[in-house]
């Protein structure tokens, strides 16, 4: 991708809201969503993890749609077995598509004959064979 095309992307991300300062590039975005405290961390090591962690997961509408439903401190915690496996479940999740039901056309005529079931004692229940 060449910087237009990076700008395009990240200009058709959801807005992080009231509050977060202009997003230059996808790591600062990646920072501000899920960071408990943006303003507080250590921006260069989360801006290399968010590196390392955009060389496997490069789409950007999936960061876009991504929701942990929790704040973490650090993005280090993505790097981790839970934190690879929670990213695994969001990728699923995002990629997931259901297929539209097909609708059956019914014909106007019957094709077969109509199921009578026989009928039943009323009072099976008290015979014990």
């Amino acid at each position: 991708m060449n910087s237009t095309e990076k700008r395009t992307e990240l200009k058709k991300l959801p807005s992080l809201g009231w509050g977060s300062p202009k997003i230059s590039n996808i790591y600062q975005y990646l920072v501000w969503k899920f960071c408990k405290d943006p303003a507080e961390v250590n921006w260069p090591k989360e801006i290399s993890v968010a590196k390392k962690i955009l060389s496997k997961y490069s789409e950007y509408n999936f960061w876009g749609s991504c929701d942990f439903g929790f704040k973490l401190n650090s993005l280090c915690f993505l790097l981790t077995l839970k934190g690879k496996y929670l990213l695994a479940c969001e990728l699923k999740k995002y990629r997931f598509r259901m297929e539209e039901r097909k609708k059956v056309k019914l014909l106007d005529e019957k094709v077969g004959e109509d199921y009578k079931p026989k009928p039943k004692p009323k009072h099976k229940f008290f015979n014990l064979k």
